[in-house]
């Protein structure tokens, strides 16, 4: 049964705190997909600052509880920068003797795709209902600390629950021969709508950190054409590997691109 990417996060937040998983954030219970949630040990409304919010989170996550922050305003990210920071780096400055494997989700905005995040924080992106819920739940699962950054393509979509690759897989939504266009978040929808009638592949990033840069790289060595939607540096780096694999300029477009810029930059490239 189909169900949307809002009714299928809310069932799966609601799993986290029914197994003792905690929700922390400015608004959890009150905003959002949390709304309406029962008060009780398993939600923590925090002060109105995001790094307060991540600070109390990696306290939990040091003493054993499996939590989830919620930020309302991808902003927040910036000034949380801090916390984050300090999160990213705690595995690693203490030979993996202390880890605080904290989940953020938060709405995916334009600049995050150019946002130097830092070494040790996994950057997921969900376009897509399943991956949604699927990248909570990896996220969940590991030692690490995710940021979840969450498209409105997401919430508004529907999806099964099925599962879905790992974190830092990219996956293809559309087979094509004549070039690939990567893309991120509402990108990926804005890409799948232009390619008809264009023998072009799109494949769906899924994430900024990590990047499967050998995966990246194989596709363009076979389509040897490619357009970019919302590259952060470390892509435009791995597609420098398949650089004599070229046949037309890579094109590189902002997150926010429109449709009609999109399918311009596709027509371009095929037919270079």
């Amino acid at each position: 049964m189909t169900r949307s990417g809002r009714d299928l996060l809310r069932a799966a937040l609601e799993r986290h705190v029914a197994k003792g998983g905690m929700l922390v954030g400015e608004s959890v219970g009150v905003h959002g997909v949390t709304e309406g949630f029962a008060a009780g040990p398993g939600l923590l409304r925090t002060p109105l600052s995001e790094g307060a919010a991540v600070g109390v989170a990696v306290g939990l996550a040091l003493a054993g509880k499996k939590v989830i922050v919620e930020l309302v305003d991808p902003l927040g990210l910036v000034r949380a920068a801090d916390v984050l920071g300090e999160l990213a780096s705690l595995r690693a400055r203490t030979g993996a003797a202390w880890s605080a494997p904290v989940v953020i989700r938060a709405p995916f905005a334009p600049f995050a795709s150019l946002t130097a995040w830092p070494a040790g924080l996994r950057v997921a992106v969900a376009a897509t209902a399943d991956d949604l819920v699927g990248m909570l739940a990896h996220a969940l699962d590991g030692l690490e600390p995710v940021l979840l950054l969450e498209a409105p393509s997401a919430h508004e979509g529907v999806g099964t629950g099925a599962a879905v690759p790992p974190l830092g897989t990219a996956v293809t939504r559309r087979e094509g021969k004549a070039a690939t266009v990567f893309a991120l978040a509402g990108g990926v929808d804005a890409a799948l709508a232009v390619a008809e009638g264009e023998d072009v592949e799109v494949v769906d990033l899924r994430g900024l950190a990590p990047l499967d840069r050998a995966g990246l790289g194989a596709h363009v060595r076979r389509t040897g054409r490619a357009v970019v939607i919302g590259a952060p540096e470390g892509l435009l780096v791995a597609l420098e590997e398949a650089f004599l694999s070229l046949e037309a300029p890579l094109i590189s477009l902002p997150a926010d691109a429109s449709p009609d810029r999109i399918a311009a930059a596709i027509r371009d490239t095929v037919s270079y």
